[in-house]
Parts: C-alpha cells; structure tokens; sequence
C-alpha cells in the first residue's frame, strides 16, 4: 500500500501524471510500470519536468540558492533587530533597577548614620567639647573685660594728652591754612 500523503501528492498532481506509467511497491517507493523503456521513461520524466516548471512548482539551482540566501538574509536582519531591541531594553531595565537599588541603599546608608550619630554617646561628647571650645575661643570672659578695663583706666591719662595735642596740632594746621589763603587771595 502506498503512504496516505504520498498518495495525496501524486492525487494533487493530477493531469502531470500518467497512472498507468507509475506504480508504488511496499516501501512506498514509485516506480515506472516494467512495460515503460527507458526512452519513454526520460520522455515522461522531461515531460513532468516542463511541466512543473511552468507550473512554478520546480526551481532551477540558481533559484533555489537565491531564496535560500534571500531567506538567511532576512533571518538574519531579523535576529539582529531582535538583538538591538534587546539590548536597548535590558540597558533600561537594568539601568532602573540600578537607580532603585542606589536610593534605596542611599536611603538605608543615611538612616543608619542618623541613627548611629544618636545613639553614640562618645560622639556626642566630642562635639558638645568641639563647639565649647570654639565658643569659649571667641567670647570674651569677665577676667578679660576687667583687664582691660583696668588698662584703659591706666591709659586715661595719655588719652587726654593725646586729644588735647591733637586739639593743638588741628588748629594750628587751620589757622596755618587761614595765612596761606589770605596771602593768596592779597
């Protein structure tokens, strides 16, 4: 008996094939029928040959090496498409995860700092002494207010003295300006 499908086919071709010059044996293999020469045999092959030919069914060679490569081509560009769309959307996803993980990790980082610094006693002292210390560096203690309390009172004195010279030395400079003004002006 012949196979269902390879019946079907030589069924579908119906009008290309002679019946009566083919037969199927066992193996579901077809031959010619023994009365057909060789001669009628390479007639009926040419035959079926042209016939499917123009019927766009059989491809020469070149054809078919062209629709293969044709074919591989498009795979091809296909698959590198595919590559591009990937790798452009992994980048992203990836890139996202990332920036998730960092402010997250960020946000962990800070909170257990906060609460180190809270919690760390010696720390605190530290920085409670390193403030005191700058302040105590820049204010003024009554020790220092009364010591140069003391010193301006000492120097009261050659205060006095001072302004008093200075009175003298800016009124002589004035009248000194009143003399050369009025011997310009004469």
């Amino acid at each position: 008996m012949a196979d269902e499908s390879l019946t079907t086919e030589i069924i579908e071709r119906k009008g290309v094939v002679d019946w009566s010059q083919l037969q199927v044996d066992s193996l579901n293999v077809i031959h010619l029928a023994t009365k057909i020469d060789s001669a009628s045999y390479m007639a009926l092959r040419g035959k079926i040959m042209r016939e499917e030919m123009k019927a766009g069914r059989l491809m020469t060679a070149e054809q078919m090496s062209e629709k293969i490569t044709g074919y591989y081509d498009k795979l091809i560009d296909v698959l590198i498409a595919l590559f591009v769309i990937f790798s452009i959307a992994s980048y992203f996803v990836i890139n996202n995860r990332f920036k998730k993980k960092y402010e997250e990790d960020k946000a962990t980082f800070v909170e257990n700092i906060k609460l180190s610094l809270l919690d760390s006693q010696s720390l605190q002292n530290d920085l409670v002494n390193g403030i005191s210390t700058k302040i105590e560096c820049n204010l003024v203690t009554k020790n220092d207010l009364q010591e140069l309390k003391d010193q301006i009172e000492k120097n009261a004195d050659n205060f006095e003295l001072l302004a008093t010279v200075y009175d003298e030395l800016t009124e002589k400079a004035a009248s000194k300006e009143e003399i050369t003004e009025i011997k310009s002006n004469s």
